[in-house]
C-alpha cells in the first residue's frame, strides 16, 4: 500500500574553469501503489534500458524473507528479470550525502539536478522535516518514499567536490623582477656606496 518509487539517474563529468566535479541528473521517476513485484519489474523494464544503468539499488527491507516462507521482494524482482542490490541504509550519512549533492557547484548550479518530469520528487523533497527525537534524520511520518529513494541513490554515487580535483594548468613563466619594478632609482655608484654608512642592527 505504501508508494513504490524508482528513480533513474545519470552521472555527468563536468569541467568548469579548470575544476572537475560530478553532477548527478535524476531524470526518471516511476511510482505507484497496488502492484506486486513482478508487475513493477515489468513496468520498469518496459520503461528503461537496463544496460544504461551501472547498478540498481533497493531498500534493504526488500531482501527480507516473508513470514510465510515465500520469496523476498528482491527475489521476486530477480525472477522477473530485474536484479537489485541492497542499498546502504545508514540514514544519517545518507542525508549528509543528499545535502552534499544539493549544495552549489562552482558553475552556479547544484551538484544534483532533477528534471521536471520527476514531479513527485520535486514536490515531496522540500516537505521533509527533521525528526523531533533525532534532528539528524527526517520525520518518517511524511511522504518520505521519494526522499528515501534519493538517499539510497546519493549514497552509491561518488560525490566529487570541485575543490578536490583541479586540472593541471599550463605553467606560466614568472615575470622577472625588472618587468614591473624600475630598479634605476635603487642603483648606486661605487662612490655612493662608500659614502653611505652601513646599517648596523643591534
Amino acid at each position: 500500500t505504501a508508494p513504490f518509487v524508482f528513480l533513474g539517474a545519470a552521472l555527468q563529468k563536468v569541467n568548469f574553469e579548470g575544476l572537475e566535479f560530478n553532477r548527478l541528473w535524476v531524470y526518471r521517476e516511476i511510482w505507484g501503489v497496488e502492484k506486486n513485484p513482478a508487475d513493477w519489474a515489468a513496468l520498469i523494464l518496459g520503461s528503461i534500458n537496463l544496460d544504461q544503468y551501472a547498478k540498481v539499488m533497493g531498500d534493504p527491507s526488500m531482501f527480507i524473507k516473508q513470514n510465510d516462507g515465500s520469496e523476498s521482494i528482491a527475489d521476486q524482482f530477480k525472477s522477473a528479470g530485474l536484479t537489485i542490490k541492497p542499498a546502504n541504509n545508514n540514514r544519517v550519512n545518507g542525508w549528509v550525502s543528499v545535502h552534499k549533492w544539493l549544495s552549489i557547484a562552482p558553475d552556479g548550479l547544484p551538484y544534483l539536478m532533477v528534471t521536471d518530469n520527476c514531479r513527485r520528487l520535486i514536490e515531496t523533497l522540500p516537505e521533509m522535516v527533521h525528526d523531533e527525537n533525532n534532528v539528524e534524520d527526517v520525520d518518517t511520518l511524511g511522504e518520505d518514499h521519494w526522499a528515501d529513494a534519493l538517499r539510497y541513490l546519493c549514497m552509491h554515487v561518488k560525490f566529487v567536490d570541485a575543490g578536490s580535483v583541479r586540472r593541471p594548468s599550463a605553467k606560466k613563466k614568472k615575470p622577472a623582477f625588472r618587468d614591473f619594478i624600475d630598479l634605476s632609482e635603487f642603483e648606486q655608484t661605487q662612490k655612493e656606496k662608500i659614502k653611505r654608512p652601513a646599517l648596523v642592527q643591534k
